[in-house]
């Protein structure tokens, strides 16, 4: 399993994650969300295989969030 952290995603809630969580959620391997707050900006998107395993991590909007949907998932893979 790959982590978020992995990614340098540090889950402090304070710290924008959203780069390094998107990159995690591009990997086609299983994924598991480590115990942590992690900041996001803007939507993620999720590539499908693998599956994801949370470990009590939380996404949580940042103030300036663009977008509407906090998570988006890919219906085919490219």
């Amino acid at each position: 399993m790959i982590s978020a952290k992995d990614f340098g995603a540090v889950g402090d809630g304070v710290t924008d994650d959203t780069v390094a969580i998107q990159k995690w959620a591009a990997q086609k391997e299983k994924r598991v969300l480590d115990q942590g707050i992690y900041l996001l900006s803007k939507p993620i998107v999720f590539t499908p295989g693998g599956g994801v395993v949370g470990e009590g991590g939380e996404l949580l909007l940042a103030d300036n969030f663009k977008g509407y949907s906090l998570l988006v998932c890919k219906a085919t893979e490219d």
